[in-house]
């Protein structure tokens, strides 16, 4: 695979996962709970602790990549201890062996869609690598990072709905909030790409170094960004399967969209490089969120976003991808950034009103759902169950 001598980087990375996994499920605890601050707490030393020590560790012992990796597998762990001792779990669950099995038996074939869709994310870096060599996989992931921060924050928000899932009895009404989720994050998206793609150009000036030509990154931090959208719509419909048990049919459709993305990546990279790369990998998601969507129960309504919903997303697509094509001069790109810092009051109404989402009332095509549950409430003669 081309990493050479780094053992000590790959055992570094390995053991990364042991502590992130414990993150990720401290974090998902605390942002179902709304507990914003200890979510906050963990999440950043995890994330910007470990690039402290890292950059502390080069500096005192020796300017090393495995080095920097060791501080942040250290600040993983430190985070872990913080969040465990934050949510005081109980030991006796450990000893709950029904709900074990239940986990074991749900979690099992999950962890399989966990490992394809690693392999979703991964490969395109793994195919850059083995086709255009080391420089061109950092100058993709330098832009893959910017453009996927759309992602993470998609992956973060759409965790306030998740508990909401179990607690309704009916297909019905899971697929009304499940469309309803997927429009909110939608709207969420719109100021969030426009905001990152406007930002991209100066942004991968500060990140990058002259010699990775940053400019033509430009389009693929719009790509990975673009992705975000199926992805919405992959987790709308991937919590109704998972509400349905039906772990193992996330795991296959994860793999078939990974050797989608694979193939895609070995026909669109040697031809036009880590552009290729960022339009396989949306077009991977893309896949996946319309495999998922096709195997949810025939019984279970689902509604399509409201037309002007449509229509804003495909304006803002329009605008985000026609300003790649402005020229990246000083004026234009402070222009640029200005327009992004404009988006952020939108971004902020867009987000807090995702979150207050699961308790609000619901508009636009959540309401047919809601109405076709009030109709299959009641028997013929109209009289209330």
């Amino acid at each position: 695979l081309g990493f050479g001598s780094f053992h000590s980087l790959l055992l570094a990375v390995i053991l990364w996962t042991a502590p992130t996994a414990a993150i990720q499920a401290v974090q998902a605890l605390l942002l179902t709970e709304d507990r914003f601050r200890p979510f906050a707490l963990v999440g950043t030393i995890a994330a910007i602790g470990g690039q402290v020590v890292g950059l502390v560790l080069i500096f005192v012992v020796r300017a090393d990549v495995a080095i920097y990796a060791w501080g942040g597998v250290g600040a993983q762990f430190v985070a872990m201890i913080v969040g465990i001792i934050v949510i005081r779990p109980s030991v006796r669950g450990l000893v709950n062996w029904p709900v074990v099995w239940r986990a074991i038996s749900l979690g099992i074939p999950l962890a399989f869609a966990g490992l394809s869709w690693i392999v979703l994310n991964a490969a395109d870096r793994l195919i850059i690598q083995v086709i255009q060599g080391p420089e061109q996989v950092a100058r993709y992931q330098v832009a893959y990072i910017v453009g996927s921060v759309v992602i993470t924050l998609l992956l973060y928000t759409h965790g306030v709905w998740a508990p909401h899932f179990a607690t309704l009895p009916t297909n019905v009404e899971r697929s009304a909030l499940a469309t309803r989720s997927r429009d909110q994050l939608y709207r969420l998206l719109i100021p969030t790409l426009l905001g990152i793609t406007l930002a991209a150009p100066s942004v991968l000036r500060i990140v990058a170094p002259a010699s990775f030509a940053p400019e033509p990154l430009t389009l693929v931090v719009f790509l990975v960004a673009l992705s975000a959208f199926p992805v919405a719509a992959k987790l709308a419909s991937g919590q109704i399967l998972i509400v349905e048990r039906r772990g193992k049919t996330i795991g296959a459709l994860t793999a078939v969209a990974a050797l989608i993305n694979i193939a895609l990546n070995f026909a669109l990279v040697p031809v036009i490089g880590v552009v290729g790369a960022a339009l396989a990998t949306t077009l991977a998601f893309a896949a996946l969120a319309l495999l998922q969507r096709r195997v949810l129960p025939r019984d279970m309504p689902w509604e399509r976003p409201p037309m002007r919903l449509i229509l804003a997303v495909g304006l803002c697509v329009v605008v985000a991808g026609a300003s790649i094509l402005v020229p990246q001069t000083l004026v234009w790109n402070v222009i640029r950034l200005a327009l992004a810092v404009a988006c952020l009051p939108w971004f902020f109404w867009s987000f807090n009103r995702a979150r207050r989402a699961p308790n609000a009332e619901p508009t636009g095509s959540s309401r047919n759902g809601r109405r076709a549950v009030r109709r299959n409430s009641a028997t013929d003669d109209g009289t209330p169950l």
